[in-house]
């Protein structure tokens, strides 16, 4: 965020300076890439999970055919 002074004029002989934060179009691309690094996240540990219970699965298969 980028720090913006703003003056105003209280009275003739007197200025306020006053402090906000304006966004800029980094911040909103900091904001997109972590909500899809997120997403990607957890998509791979989702497919990661499933690849498991498959191969578990077929482990299962393979013990029952050959009569372990």
């Amino acid at each position: 965020m980028k720090k913006v002074f703003k003056k105003h004029w209280a009275s003739p002989t007197r200025i306020i300076t006053t402090k906000s934060y304006k966004l800029t179009f980094k911040d909103i691309l900091n904001v997109l890439e972590l909500v899809a690094l997120t997403w990607i996240g957890f998509f791979l540990i989702n497919f990661l999970y499933d690849f498991a219970a498959g191969m578990e699965a077929l482990s299962e298969i393979d013990k029952v055919m050959r009569g372990y």
